[in-house]
């Protein structure tokens, strides 16, 4: 009995170590998203097709390693139709190394070693880790690149091989063939439309960046605005730090400002140059309300991804004057971030007194003074606003007194929450991993508790048995 009790164990352990799901090998990188643009840093430095990026390698990652992997190694290459075949990154790398930091230093890493495979001017970048960036020809449509990284049980593959560039296909079939698992991320420069980017410019951080923004922060700069731009100041260094001890990712945030017209002061994913841009900000000029804060607010929404599922991208508002009486609507602001999802979060500083009974009708028709363009006055907008607030889903609208210590705590709670959230928001989507803490999706611990189960289900039948 006790022979048939051990062989049933055995048995058993058989059977859900083969039905356990292996984790599929997956790359991912936090400096692009897979089939977005490819931010304008990560491009060689002088093709003088483009403005010069500072060709620095991107930050990667990747998981579900398969068993039996002796080392890795990983490809960059262009894959485009046309003029594409180029290889642009090349690396061995040893077991250990599941990661590459941005422009990571590989005399740092033991055992890990670069092919020269597309730098002709070997610049600085370069011999730090052989990186060289995308240099398309101008004419060309954007061009696709892909990241590969194989699973290889031996050395047999040489990189070295791809140097002269006569044996890329060879060498590249050589590793599609004999790697154990393999799993790609893709990118576009400049990015190609829909690709979650627009054509770049001076480095991914300004109009034009590679990302389509998951924040947007809309101010008004004029003259009576001086102590919530520095609140603003305030409120966003706050939220770095907070968003630094959290180890979490700031969000694509685009930053405009207004008075009868509207910037784009910023785009960019790089907290220290959204603080650097902010700093410059001054509050002058106005002083004829209204301003165009209806137009600043659709340029925004314009701007921001529309994610199609249940995360939202958020706009924060700030001002102390209502919208001026020509131009876009709140109708026409309600209708844009409704049909995108984004969340409108507005903060009024300036007067308020009864608000009266105007709302904001999503019908159209005919619309009261205060929501349509008329002459309108400082109170109107908060009618204007909070309207706004109501009729697009999941928004807010906050009326504070800049002149009092409360006041001012509320606008800095308000923006430092709204930032620290979306960071939240961009870390759980973009870093590697599911439900599992480890990065999993569950399956494999789904699997060892099974195991456990059967385990000790087998021995409580053992021990039955022994009694017989």
């Amino acid at each position: 009995m006790k022979k048939c009790a051990f062989k049933l164990l055995l048995t058993l352990m058989a059977i859900v170590i083969c039905v356990t799901p292996a984790a599929a090998m997956s790359i991912s990188s936090s400096s692009f998203k897979d089939n977005g643009g490819l931010p304008v840093k990560y491009v060689y430095n002088d093709s003088g097709m483009y403005p010069a990026g500072k060709n620095i390698s991107p930050q990667l990652a990747w998981d579900g390693v398969p068993s039996g992997t002796k080392r890795f190694v990983l490809i960059m290459r262009d894959v485009s139709e046309v003029n594409g075949g180029m290889v642009h990154w090349a690396l061995s790398l040893p077991l250990g190394v599941t990661a590459l930091d941005e422009d990571v230093d590989l005399s740092k890493i033991a055992d890990a070693s670069f092919a020269g495979v597309a730098d002709y001017n070997k610049t600085a970048t370069y011999a730090k880790n052989g990186y060289c960036g995308p240099f398309p020809p101008k004419e060309d449509p954007a061009h696709k690149y892909t990241f590969t990284i194989y699973a290889l049980a031996s050395y047999a593959v040489d990189i070295k091989d791809l140097e002269d560039g006569a044996n890329t296909e060879g060498v590249i079939s050589a590793l599609d063939s004999s790697s154990l698992a393999s799993s790609s991320i893709t990118c576009y420069y400049p990015a190609k439309s829909g690709s979650g980017g627009t054509t770049p410019d001076d480095g991914g951080t300004t109009p034009g960046a590679a990302e389509e923004p998951s924040l947007a922060l809309v101010i008004d700069d004029t003259g009576s605005m001086s102590e919530e731009i520095e609140a603003v100041k305030d409120s966003l260094k706050k939220s770095i730090e907070e968003i630094r001890a959290k180890d979490l990712i700031f969000p694509w945030t685009a930053v405009y400002t207004f008075k009868d017209d509207v910037t784009l002061r910023i785009t960019t994913n790089d907290p220290d140059k959204i603080i650097a841009e902010v700093n410059t900000f001054t509050a002058s000029g106005g002083g004829d309300t209204p301003e165009a804060s209806n137009a600043a607010l659709i340029e925004a929404g314009k701007k921001l991804i529309d994610y199609k599922s249940d995360r939202k991208a958020k706009v924060f508002f700030a001002t102390d004057a209502t919208s001026r009486p020509e131009g876009p609507t709140s109708y026409d602001v309600a209708e844009i971030y409704n049909s995108k999802g984004i969340e409108f979060h507005g903060v009024w500083t300036g007067p308020w007194g009864d608000s009266g009974t105007k709302t904001l009708s999503p019908s159209g028709g005919d619309r009261s003074t205060s929501l349509k363009s008329g002459p309108l006055g400082d109170v109107d907008g908060v009618v204007l606003f909070d309207s706004l607030a109501k009729a697009v889903k999941g928004s807010s609208f906050t009326k504070v007194k800049m002149e009092t210590e409360e006041g001012r705590t509320k606008f800095r709670e308000i923006l430092t929450g709204l930032v620290t959230k979306a960071a939240t928001e961009e870390t759980e989507e973009k870093k590697p991993g599911g439900s599992g803490s480890d990065g999993s999706s569950g399956g494999c611990n789904a699997g060892i508790s099974s195991l456990a189960l059967l385990l000790a289900a087998a021995a409580i039948f053992m021990k039955k048995s022994s009694r017989k």
